[in-house]
């Protein structure tokens, strides 16, 4: 009941009685950069960096009549609440903090922290946080709902119903 890829970066090995499953899956997640959820089939699944950051458009959407049409979308755009501009990566044996100083100067320092400790290498804490600064350090609008109405236009039904979370 799992779909786990074979991810780019090195982690230290699952012992059951260090943390939970889940709470290791969390840690490669953040060691991996890539995403951990629950599939519509109830499988377990980790997409590697490489998989997360792959353009894959399965299906466009938009209010001009030209594909899929949506409804209710609701964004929060372009929200100084959700920068982070100043990551703690706690990897093995340290923490290494990374920060971008222009955004730091223009929205205040906003800091999170990621657990990374399956990794025992500085330097691949250091990147971990510089590509979660380059997600997070400046306002973007970000999409968090997208209604799609599969009855109105049942054309829609296969790819529709075929995406995931990460799609």
């Amino acid at each position: 009941w799992r779909d786990i890829e074979t991810g780019v970066q090195t982690v230290g090995a699952y012992r059951s009685g260090d943390v939970s499953a889940r709470d290791y899956l969390e840690q490669v997640e953040n060691a991996e950069q890539g995403e951990l959820f629950v599939s519509r089939d109830g499988e377990v699944v980790l997409k590697s960096r490489t998989t997360a950051d792959a353009v894959n458009v399965v299906a466009l959407f938009d209010d001009d009549d030209t594909d899929y049409p949506f409804s209710n979308v609701q964004v929060d755009a372009n929200t100084v609440d959700a920068i982070r501009n100043s990551v703690a990566v706690r990897y093995a044996t340290d923490t290494v903090t990374v920060e971008d100083s222009g955004s730091v100067a223009a929205y205040g320092r906003a800091q999170q922290s990621l657990n990374a400790q399956l990794i025992d290498d500085p330097a691949d804490a250091s990147a971990i946080g510089d590509a979660r600064l380059a997600q997070t350090k400046d306002p973007r609008t970000r999409v968090r709902r997208l209604d799609v109405n599969v009855r109105a236009d049942t054309s829609m039904v296969p790819t529709v119903a075929a995406l995931e979370l990460a799609d």
